[in-house]
């Protein structure tokens, strides 16, 4: 099924994932369909032994070392790609993030398929990972191929994802393995994260995912990084698409929001973000409904325009494309105030 391109589910140390053949970037852009995850958080390789990700990423000392002492296990080493790598799943900084994991199904799964498998976790986008095969198959039901079911999987905390691809050794994402853990193993071991920025709408089909798209895109624009852009609406639906003029108005200046999925708020989204913009006062009303201590993080989009002003975007839903135009042009404009917004908010 995997050398056909096909997606499935298994059980690792860790949650359940879903994977595929690395090599095949149409089961790679599957499991990105499938999941609803945006294309700039690429996938993770399994791979059954540490010469195969030193044959695919340029090692060093840092990351042997910690193979050496986390592997199998729930660590995920980010690492400069080698040119042999699979461009589907290299990150736009040239990197590429591996793991070996320690469960008897995924290991196995690993080593009999002989090559790399691109993996991520099992759950749609900004949903809690799961844990149990039925979850899995609820949620994937009709959209993936096979589900491995080894009953349970791990503790359901995620693997620690630290990046040695430069200088110096950085977490990325916390996880089971704790910093103090990696010290021991590795000096000086550092931590960073992404600022991120939440766009809030009401359904998340056309505004929110119109702002989320137009901020990347000038972000990228600018050579920025370390900022993460995502949206969801106060009362989305998981899993629909953006609206045809949404993708429409977005694609004519530039972001390409083809792929976005809706997601519903959740008091995780808004706690993990550093930064929510909402586009009416009364999606203000809900996020503070959900996390009353995020007040000195929410703005209106308007109120970060120039001039400022306490007003709503209009919701162009069910408008003509002309409307969904207007709508945009109103969110690029208000754009550098959320970008000086967020470097205001980085230096504090």
């Amino acid at each position: 099924m995997l050398a056909s391109g096909g997606v499935i589910a298994f059980p690792t140390d860790t949650v359940y994932g879903l994977g595929c053949d690395a090599a095949n970037a149409r089961a790679v852009r599957a499991i990105y369909e499938t999941k609803g995850r945006k294309e700039d958080k690429p996938l993770v390789l399994f791979v059954s032994a540490t010469s195969e990700a030193l044959a695919l990423g340029e090692g060093n000392e840092a990351a042997e070392r910690l193979a050496e002492c986390f592997w199998p296990g729930p660590l995920t080493l980010v690492l400069k790609a080698r040119g042999n790598c699979p461009r589907a799943v290299v990150a736009q900084d040239g990197t590429v993030a591996f793991r070996i994991p320690n469960h008897p199904v995924s290991l196995a799964l690993t080593r009999a398929f002989g090559k790399p498998l691109a993996t991520t976790s099992a759950n749609r986008s900004g949903e809690p990972e799961a844990t149990e095969p039925a979850r899995v198959y609820d949620l994937f039901k009709g959209k993936i191929d096979v589900l491995l079911d080894g009953g349970k999987s791990g503790e359901g905390r995620p693997s620690t994802v630290v990046d040695v691809s430069g200088k110096g050794i950085i977490i990325l994402r916390r996880g089971k393995i704790t910093k103090d853990e990696l010290e021991k193993a590795v000096p000086e071991v550092k931590e960073k994260r992404p600022f991120r920025v939440l766009f809030v709408c009401t359904g998340n089909s056309c505004r929110s995912p119109m702002a989320e798209g137009l901020m990347r895109e000038g972000l990228k624009g600018q050579g920025l990084s370390g900022i993460e852009v995502s949206s969801a609406g106060v009362a989305a639906l998981d899993g629909a698409k953006a609206t045809e003029n949404a993708v429409q108005a977005a694609r004519e200046s530039g972001a390409d929001i083809s792929r976005h999925r809706t997601r519903s708020l959740r008091t995780s989204l808004i706690k993990e973000s550093d930064l929510v913009v909402v586009m009416e006062p009364r999606h203000k009303e809900e996020v503070l409904g959900l996390a009353p201590e995020a007040g000195g993080k929410v703005f209106l989009l308007k109120e970060l325009g120039n001039p400022p002003q306490r007003v709503a975007i209009p919701d162009p839903i069910d408008g003509t494309l002309e409307d969904y135009r207007a709508c945009r042009n109103e969110i690029a404009q208000c754009l550098d105030g959320v970008a000086a917004k967020t470097k205001a908010v980085t230096k504090t």
